[in-house]
């Protein structure tokens, strides 16, 4: 399922009270895209079946960074295997996240060890493994992430799912009621809508 970059262009239209011909003039596209980067940097992955990719890599010897793919926005979790491919029937071990500090190899609080190996993402566009691979191992690492959408346009519609439609709709109709001072009324209006209809996907603690 996906839902068309027109209908949600021409539902932020009318909310707007604005023609159909005025939408480049107030950015909709591109209040559309900023709606649903941030729904993908924010909600729990329940929400984003459609925003999840699976990778796998390969470990070298001695090497303990890792670059991320190009399209990586947040974790979910890595495994790791130091002795034989990863495969439906060798998964490797899940690996933990610590903080940058943390990875240095001289910790002693933490050890990480190749039955429970550890990750940090304070590599630059990547992240640094513990223990360091001794070997290089073909597809040693398999990582399961939350990815960025392609942009959405006239020829692309969103991929996100139908439900997500009326918080994608709310929040751009909140950035467009914004341009040259359209209707700052309108924005916290709308803005306010949204950050109550968000309630209803985040857990009780958060909302």
């Amino acid at each position: 399922m996906s839902i068309s970059y027109e209908d949600l262009s021409l539902e932020v239209a009318s909310r707007l009270r604005i023609n159909s011909t005025d939408r480049d003039r107030f950015k909709v596209q591109d209040s559309l895209n900023h709606a649903q980067r941030f729904l993908i940097n924010s909600l729990d992955k329940k929400y984003l079946n459609n925003a999840i990719r699976t990778i796998k890599g390969k470990l070298l010897k001695g090497e303990p960074a890792y670059q991320l793919p190009t399209d990586f926005v947040r974790h979910i979790a890595i495994w790791i295997s130091y002795t034989a491919a990863i495969t439906a029937a060798t998964p490797g071990k899940p690996a933990t996240v610590v903080g940058e500090d943390e990875i240095d190899i001289n910790n002693r609080n933490k050890p990480a060890t190749t039955t429970y190996p550890q990750i940090s993402y304070g590599a630059e566009n990547g992240f640094e493994l513990r223990p360091i691979p001794s070997a290089d191992q073909t597809n040693g690492w398999r990582m399961r992430y939350i990815y960025l959408l392609p942009d959405i346009n006239s020829s692309q519609n969103c991929m996100l799912k139908d439900n997500l439609k009326n918080l994608l709709v709310l929040y751009a109709s909140s950035l467009s009621a914004m341009v040259d001072g359209y209707s700052e009324k309108m924005a916290a209006g709308y803005l306010a809508e949204f950050n109550e209809e968000l309630k209803l996907f985040l857990p009780k603690e958060e909302s």
